[in-house]
């Protein structure tokens, strides 16, 4: 003990431990080049895909619409427990949608040799009052969160049970913009 020899007194401002691991960057996207999508791609019921004035934006073409990120990721999910998505939902008259009142999101994400499966997936709810809303899909207490993550599926308004079947209304007009996607 250096102190009592001496006398001196020892402060510590911190000490680093590390095995020389760097840990890797946490992907974001941010869809601030036009036309630039970041690899993020329409799968299904989705019109005016692209990045445009810093949003990825879409319109809703039906019932079960998804995108998904680039493929390949390598997301350590013993790292990274949190997918924060900033997204606004601007839609027709809730009465002509009315799944828009309790309107969801579904994040999915598949491993290595995976296809996307409800085991393998998180429902939040949304606002869908035209504003940019950020929503911390925390996955840290999910089984099936785990090892290397290599893509997401976000299905930006969700079918839901009560409505499945609906289908969209003839007036129905729902915009989605995707301001950022982070992984943390």
């Amino acid at each position: 003990d250096p102190t009592v020899a001496s006398g001196a007194q020892v402060e510590t401002d911190f000490i680093r431990l590390s095995n020389n691991q760097p840990v890797p960057e946490a992907p974001e996207w941010l869809f601030d080049v036009n036309g630039n999508t970041e690899g993020w791609a329409a799968r299904k019921h989705l019109s005016g895909f692209g990045a445009i004035n810093g949003s990825l934006t879409m319109q809703i073409s039906g019932v079960d619409p998804y995108f998904a990120s680039p493929t390949g990721q390598e997301i350590d999910a013993d790292v990274y427990k949190t997918v924060e998505i900033s997204m606004a939902v601007t839609g027709s008259p809730q009465e002509s949608f009315p799944s828009l009142q309790n309107a969801r999101l579904q994040l999915f994400w598949a491993r290595e040799g995976e296809a996307f499966h409800s085991e393998r997936m998180k429902l939040i709810p949304i606002t869908a009052d035209g504003t940019f809303n950020t929503y911390e899909v925390d996955l840290s207490s999910l089984q099936s969160w785990s090892g290397k993550i290599k893509i997401f599926r976000i299905d930006p308004l969700a079918r839901v049970p009560e409505f499945e079947g609906e289908g969209l209304a003839p007036d129905a007009s729902i915009q989605v913009d995707v301001d950022y996607i982070r992984v943390r």
